[in-house]
């Protein structure tokens, strides 16, 4: 049988271990507690920069026109504008090898007009690039056929026909 001593023993027993738990789980004060539950840690990340290469140019959205004067003609190309900061141009066939670099949305080739009745033909690629200097990036060109025409007299005709 038990005595009220022995339960009053217990009851301390259990505050002494209650205030003992509390100190440790608090800590003797503000910085034993921050010292003992302070936590630390560090994430790594990498950011990559880089440019993206810019969207082709429609084939419908490129036209061609001719003028011309007494001793040749010119071919102006007009093209839609894409996510570029400029375009790069090539113009070949016909002893003509032009390259060009433009940030408008359209150029003007003088080429030479063909004889009475007669064809000349030319390649034209325009490419779509983002960047400058060692930094340029590169789209995809869009080709065409350029196919300068004479009847008679100045009139003329210019047809673009995409690759």
């Amino acid at each position: 049988m038990s005595t009220p001593r022995a339960t009053k023993s217990m009851a301390g027993l259990r505050l002494a271990a209650i205030v003992y738990v509390a100190v440790l789980m608090l800590g003797l004060g503000g910085a034993g507690a921050h010292a003992l539950w302070k936590m630390s840690g560090s994430a790594v990340g990498t950011v990559v920069a880089g440019s993206w290469a810019p969207k082709k140019i429609a084939a419908t959205s490129v036209t061609c026109e001719r003028s011309d004067s007494w001793d040749h003609a010119n071919v102006t190309v007009t093209w839609q504008a894409v996510d570029a900061d400029a375009y790069s141009l090539e113009f070949t066939g016909n002893n003509v090898d032009l390259a060009r670099k433009t940030s408008t949305l359209s150029e003007t080739f003088k080429v030479n007009k063909p004889g009475l009745l007669g064809s000349v033909y030319y390649k034209l690629s325009i490419t779509p690039t983002v960047g400058s200097g060692s930094e340029v990036v590169l789209g995809n060109p869009t080709n065409f056929n350029v196919t300068v025409k004479n009847a008679t007299g100045l009139l003329g005709s210019v047809k673009c026909s995409a690759l």
